[in-house]
């Protein structure tokens, strides 16, 4: 899987950590995804500026990977999610 974010440094940027993490996730045991949740704390130091806090910001982007794994786990498919070439938002 590839996982990257804008909003937490200058410019957008790959999870690099969060993707090896990501690797030996198992869907079926939702205490596995912790592992990769957590990563991405070592991909990214984010900055804080008026718009939002680093703590915030962190904590969003470990949300949206929770989330994924969640509607992955369940089998959700969503129209909402936008391809672009062969990668998807």
């Amino acid at each position: 899987a590839r996982v990257a974010f804008g909003g937490m440094a200058g410019t957008p940027a790959r999870a690099r950590v969060t993707e090896a993490a990501l690797s030996q996730v198992d869907l079926d045991q939702s205490q596995t995804w912790d592992a990769a949740v957590t990563a991405i704390a070592s991909d990214f130091t984010p900055l804080s500026d008026h718009r939002a806090s680093a703590t915030y910001r962190l904590t969003v982007a470990q949300n949206l990977v929770r989330k994924v794994l969640m509607e992955l786990a369940a089998g959700v498919t969503s129209d909402t999610r936008i391809a672009y070439g062969d990668a998807h938002v």
